[in-house]
């Protein structure tokens, strides 16, 4: 019986791809390839891995995009606790080697938008606001995060601090 991961690694859905790792079936086969020149095929103990390099990667990929349970992700994955756990640890240490080797790969470069981009995405946001109120609020910000939770200094605005929070946190 095969896991659901690996089904959806074998189906090569765009759509499912992309929901559940972040990356489409081609960006992810171009990460793969990175990834699979360190990802060993045996473990320490001489025996074969659990998992496949593409298994792996789309552990790790689901890990770092969704705020998933391991329990969960044991079940997706039709393995133990254990193995899941070994694996995301392997596949964050090879992201790491990976990222450290190639510090300037454009793949996973971070850059901010040219100043005429930003403008192009601040009237993108502020075109789809409801109330005036929001368009203060939303002046200059061309970009967002969701589901992301980082300590920030809460504002002392009630419109600005709603802004930012949406009141929503995920149970650890």
């Amino acid at each position: 019986m095969q896991s659901s991961i690996r089904f959806i690694l074998d189906m090569r859905e765009a759509s499912a791809f992309i929901v559940h790792s972040g990356f489409d079936p081609e960006s992810f086969d171009s990460l793969l390839g990175l990834f699979k020149e360190h990802y060993p095929v045996d473990a320490d103990t001489g025996s074969p891995r659990k998992f496949a390099a593409d298994m792996a990667l789309a552990l790790v990929l689901m890990y770092l995009h969704k705020k998933i349970k391991q329990e969960i992700l044991c079940v997706m994955f039709g393995a133990t606790a254990v193995t899941i756990n070994r694996t995301k640890n392997l596949g964050l240490d090879i992201f790491k080697t990976i990222f450290q080797d190639n510090p300037n790969d454009h793949r996973w470069r971070i850059a901010w938008p040219k100043v005429q981009e930003m403008k192009v995405f601040n009237d993108m946001i502020l075109s789809n606001t409801m109330f005036e109120n929001e368009t203060r609020v939303l002046h200059g910000v061309f970009g967002f995060t969701d589901c992301l939770d980082v300590p920030i200094e809460t504002p002392e605005d009630d419109l600005e601090q709603n802004a930012y929070y949406d009141g929503y946190l995920e149970p650890a």
